[in-house]
């Protein structure tokens, strides 16, 4: 057996950690907003895809963009006064195939079973009209931020410590970050915007590490659910992972595969998805299993673990190793990479340590 293909079989094995709240309910609940919502949809459209045709009007309406994903652009929208996700892929072609009809199969199926760390499917429609096709998804929740740019914002926040004035760094971007870190982590509004003292920044980092901890077992609770109802998520990122003072969601599924009616959970690896968190499997365009999912599991881990490791946000910034390159390009040097979790004060990171080089070597 190849090495390579020896270690995906390995990774194939691997369960991710996970915490549960100990309540069996809690992972097929859904919120208040979220069965509003749904109620709202079939209520207009009495099936969870409608049809429009070149006449018709979307009765949608953009309140502000969000983003892109999927190879489709995302607004917020609202439907019956809930806040939901719309997301829109067009195309001039006369039929949708079968890659851009692939999340709305794969949202219908998850949304059927439930879970709290994956977003769900309210609805989707297919809109008819001379220039071509619109595919339109509303998915709940609609975020705060997501897991990258949160990581993100946690860097500036610690790297503004160094200074103990606020005179060599932008209080527009200072500002920026509190307002979204600070609604997040502690759960109501910035008490006031011009407080930019150490004191609070101080506390504000330390409180979004206490809630950063928690989505450690969120997430690894999401993949080892989607594996265990055979589904592989297939781009897994921080971009991908969804935060808000409700709660953690895994989205984009718009790569993801259903491997629940195939005798072999492989699929050959030539798909174009994000190059930084390929399993060194799909990068040598090898056939992929479950273990891809794993591998941009330790990937994650490991960028969320750095968070930890250099919890004295007064010494020097570090450099992330992997900032340039994917991961699999240079995983000889993981020991290196994992260096500071063997060094810093925090009991929990050594074994975070074992946990991820178990997962992505």
């Amino acid at each position: 057996m190849e090495r390579s293909t020896m270690l995906s079989s390995e990774r194939n094995q691997v369960r991710p950690t996970v915490t549960t709240s100990g309540n069996k309910e809690d992972s097929v609940s859904r919120s208040i907003e979220c069965e509003k919502a749904l109620a709202a949809w079939n209520d207009m459209f009495k099936n969870r895809q409608a049809e429009f045709g070149p006449l018709d009007t979307v009765p949608f309406r953009q309140i502000r963009h969000l983003g892109r994903g999927g190879g489709g652009v995302v607004d917020e929208t609202k439907i019956d006064g809930i806040a939901v996700a719309w997301k829109r892929i067009s195309t001039r072609a006369r039929q949708l195939t079968k890659q851009e009809m692939n999340e709305v199969q794969i949202l219908s199926q998850i949304s059927k079973r439930r879970h709290r760390h994956i977003v769900e499917l309210i609805g989707s429609y297919v809109h008819r009209h001379k220039g071509g096709i619109e595919l339109g998804m509303l998915i709940w929740p609609v975020a705060d931020c997501d897991l990258a740019s949160f990581l993100q914002d946690l860097d500036y926040l610690g790297d503004s410590f160094k200074q103990t004035t606020t005179s060599t760094i932008s209080l527009d971007d200072l500002g920026s970050v509190m307002e979204t870190l600070y609604p997040l982590v502690m759960g109501n509004q910035l008490p006031n915007k011009k407080d930019f003292s150490i004191k609070f920044r101080e506390d504000l980092y330390y409180e979004s590490l206490r809630f950063l901890t928690q989505c450690f077992g969120c997430i690894g609770e999401a993949v080892a659910y989607l594996h265990c109802h055979a589904i592989r998520h297939k781009d897994l990122k921080p971009a991908q992972i969804l935060l808000s003072t409700q709660g953690l969601w895994i989205t984009d599924f718009g790569w993801s595969k259903d491997f629940s009616g195939s005798s072999n959970s492989v699929t050959n690896g030539g798909h174009e998805i994000t190059l930084k968190y390929h399993a060194p499997e799909r990068a040598a365009n090898q056939y992929c299993g479950k273990s891809e999912d794993i591998f941009a599991l330790g990937c994650i881990y490991l960028e969320m673990g750095y968070r930890f490791a250099r919890i004295d946000p007064w010494l020097v910034t570090y450099s992330l190793p992997w900032d340039k390159i994917p991961f699999y390009a240079s995983l000889e040097h993981i020991e290196n990479w994992m260096a500071p979790f063997s060094k810093a004060e925090d009991l929990r990171l050594p074994a975070l340590r074992l946990l991820i080089l178990k997962i992505v070597i």
